[in-house]
């Protein structure tokens, strides 16, 4: 099972949590009201008012919608985190990647430097015994210098 799945099945549980809650706690309050009307009723029939009740309406939608963004906050962090971890690892293994082809570049650049140097060095040193053989020979059949 998938986590971002797992996450999901824990944000609607908490949600279904929260609703039901804030759902016992209205029936509770709805019971408790009837009882105060039905014992109003009882001392005085003739008195009968309508009450609105805001603050309970307010809660029996707000509460459920708290819940609901507090959830989806948790859930978002949690993605961005994992998100930000994944890139942040494959960065790392990129710069690892990049660091072994620089090395592996320097290393094949001094070695082919290192041999163009020998290269020069061996015909130079060719160059020069040619030369110095050459420059003898001519001495010799010149004769001494004197």
């Amino acid at each position: 099972m998938s986590r971002p799945l797992v996450a999901s099945a824990i944000l609607c549980a908490g949600f279904a949590v929260g609703t039901y809650l804030v759902i016992r706690h209205q029936e509770i309050q709805l019971t408790q009201r009837e009882q105060a009307m039905n014992e109003r009723l009882a001392r005085d029939p003739g008195d009968l008012t309508m009450e609105f009740d805001f603050t309970g309406i307010g809660k029996a939608f707000l509460a459920p919608a708290a819940v609901a963004a507090v959830a989806s906050w948790v859930f978002q962090t949690l993605a961005k985190r994992r998100a930000d971890n994944y890139f942040n690892q494959k960065l790392e293994q990129f710069k690892q990647d990049l660091g072994k082809l620089a090395a592996s570049a320097q290393f094949d650049h001094q070695r082919k430097l290192r041999d163009f140097q020998a290269f020069r060095r061996s015909t130079r040193h060719e160059a020069y015994a040619a030369d110095r053989g050459r420059t003898c020979e001519t001495r010799l059949s010149h004769g001494p210098e004197e």
